[in-house]
């Protein structure tokens, strides 16, 4: 705009029908005019952008708390154990498309046992998973840790019980220390025994630094974790 604004004032400079006055006159105005229609333009630009995060930020506030507990029943962190059986019990559950992933299921999960479960995508696997850690709620049924309803539980102790390893491995850009042990509640000799419990001892041997090792130098170990 500015562009044409310019080329057609000098062309009336050359032909005698503008003054160089006139042609700062009718620029300034000019100015005054484009500036608020170009300023409403970038806001509308910023408001597109703004959207999307927007949208996701007040889906993010309309959040159940994770200190809120069902039925309001808190118990001390103490009562949170280790059950000897994991049951569900008549579990249902469906996203916001009214679409079941998960219909009448009912597993029983004995302390010692390793469990797998298998199916296609889509079959409701993570699904289940998350019903076990409250990041959903089941839409029927009931999950209970021997007999008590998993809901009854402050919901930060009974996270701590838990250990999970997604299908999508990412390691913080820190050291094998920080990695395993990011709020440095554990001693080297606690940590060191975790990692040859799962099978890391000869990598973290054969690593320069041991367990001060930066993730640069820990690609061996994604892979083997993957």
């Amino acid at each position: 705009m500015n562009i044409t604004i310019y080329i057609i004032g000098f062309w009336g400079i050359f032909n005698d029908w503008l003054t160089i006055g006139g042609l700062l006159a009718f620029i300034t105005y000019a100015m005054q005019i484009i500036g608020p229609v170009t300023l409403l333009t970038k806001v509308q630009r910023y408001f597109a952008d703004i959207k999307p995060s927007l949208k996701r930020h007040i889906e993010f506030l309309n959040l159940q708390e994770e200190n809120t507990i069902k039925n309001n029943i808190l118990k001390p962190i103490d009562d949170v154990t280790i059950p000897n059986k994991i049951v569900f019990s008549n579990v249902s559950f469906a996203y916001n498309d009214g679409v079941y992933r998960l219909s009448d299921i009912n597993l029983e999960f004995q302390r010692g046992k390793k469990i797998a479960i298998v199916g296609e995508n889509g079959s409701g696997k993570s699904t289940l998973v998350a019903l076990l850690l409250r990041f959903y709620e089941p839409t029927s049924g009931e999950i209970y840790f021997d007999n008590t309803q998993i809901g009854n539980y402050n919901l930060y102790a009974y996270r701590k019980m838990f250990s999970v390893v997604s299908q999508n491995i990412r390691l913080f850009n820190e050291t094998i220390r920080e990695n395993v042990d990011p709020t440095n509640s554990k001693n080297d000799d606690e940590i060191t025994n975790v990692l040859k419990r799962l099978g890391f001892e000869k990598i973290i041997t054969e690593l320069h630094d041991g367990l001060v090792s930066v993730k640069q130098d820990i690609t061996y170990c994604e892979i083997l974790v993957i």
